[in-house]
């Protein structure tokens, strides 16, 4: 907003507004101390320096006709920064600022009645001053809000250094203690580490906010932060996440031995994902199911033994292996797995006696039941174990 009318009267005004900076001044400090708790802790050398930059801005803007635009407010930032460092609150920041351009403002009408200015005068004058402190709180709500970003990222950084260092034993036990209590976490009690990952739609950062909610019990808050794609913590107890996710969770452990539990949630969550799961796994949902896809050899030699000479069997092999995924789940049933598979008992006998003859075993025998169920597993997870999908030889 720019324009003169009546410019010599405006510069008369302000000149007189220059020439009581002293009383301008004081009068704001006290009524900012008196409506304020927040400014407490700012010095009155710091209040003095911001209510003289608005002073001199505000008789600029009357003597030029003229209110600076946002991007000019450079006060406005440096103020804001100082007060946001204190630990002002953004809203009382904008109410100080108000309470100062009032102060002006009061006392630019009560001198502009005493130099008997004409009315417009006194109206654009005001206008003016309005404009300019529009200016200003725009401004500072715009700096406040990139404080803020910059702090959340801030403090995301120092979660996730720490946690990381925790979670792979990188830390002696004082500085463990030192950060747990920066972090509210009780050193006196026991964690599960958790690693994540986000399904669908999901945001990591979502999944995070999420797990942290659910993993935490009264007293003992959950601390989770983002490791690349993930998310990695520890949680007071099994969280629910109620979102699409995958999350492995390891045992409840005291701080100095969250990376072995977080080795465990690792794991479990690797072995979950090969097995196309969702929600939230620890050691009993998966049981042997950890130890199958933690040694390769074996499984290659299981997957051979028990899947190989269903292979050459062509489309009846795939069918074999069907019907004994159907047979394990039903707990071994005949007549649960027939009827699951909507077949005669004795079609089901004869494929499960088939499949004894293609491959010498017995599914009398715990131990083959043992070998073909960790066989399937794999072969469920990854067809490269088995290639039973493939073209038979």
């Amino acid at each position: 907003m720019s324009g003169k009318p009546h410019g010599s009267s405006l510069v008369r005004i302000a000149d007189a507004l220059q020439g009581e900076l002293d009383l301008i001044v004081d009068l704001t400090i006290d009524q900012v101390h008196r409506e304020l708790a927040s400014y407490v802790n700012v010095p009155d050398s710091e209040l003095r320096i911001s209510v003289e930059s608005n002073l001199v801005r505000a008789v600029g803007a009357l003597r030029s006709g003229s209110a600076p635009n946002v991007a000019d407010m450079t006060e406005a930032e440096f103020t804001t920064r100082q007060r946001a460092a204190e630990s002002v609150p953004i809203e009382d920041i904008m109410r100080a600022y108000r309470i100062s351009i009032g102060v002006i403002q009061e006392r630019f009408v009560e001198l502009s009645t005493a130099h008997r200015a004409p009315s417009g005068v006194v109206l654009f004058g005001a206008r003016l001053l309005w404009w300019l402190g529009d200016a200003f709180i725009t401004r500072a709500a715009l700096v406040y809000r990139q404080i803020s970003i910059d702090s959340a990222l801030h403090d995301a950084r120092k979660r996730t250094e720490f946690l990381r260092s925790l979670l792979t034993d990188t830390l002696d036990e004082s500085e463990i203690v030192r950060m747990a209590a920066f972090y509210g976490l009780d050193t006196s009690a026991t964690y599960a580490a958790v690693r994540a990952k986000p399904q669908g739609e999901v945001s990591v950062e979502e999944l995070r906010r999420k797990l942290q909610a659910g993993g935490s019990s009264p007293g003992r808050p959950a601390l989770i932060g983002v490791l690349g794609d993930d998310c990695a913590g520890l949680v007071s107890k099994r969280p629910v996440v109620g979102i699409p996710s995958l999350v492995g969770i390891g045992a409840p452990v005291p701080l100095t031995q969250a990376s072995g539990s977080f080795r465990t949630a690792s794991r479990i969550l690797e072995v979950a994902r090969h097995r196309n799961a969702a929600g939230t796994f620890g050691i009993e949902d998966l049981s042997w199911r950890l130890a199958a896809f933690g040694d390769t050899e074996v499984g290659r030699y299981l997957v051979k033994r028990c899947l190989e000479p269903l292979r050459r069997e062509g489309e009846f092999g795939r069918e074999l292996v069907e019907t004994l995924r159907a047979f394990l789940r039903h707990g071994q049933s005949i007549a649960k797995t027939a009827s699951a598979l909507t077949i005669h008992v004795n079609t089901l006998r004869y494929r499960l006696r088939r499949f004894e003859e293609l491959t010498t075993l017995s599914l009398e025998s715990t131990d083959s039941i043992v070998e073909l169920a960790w066989a399937l597993e794999l072969a469920a997870a990854d067809p490269n174990w088995g290639q039973i999908s493939g073209a038979p030889e």
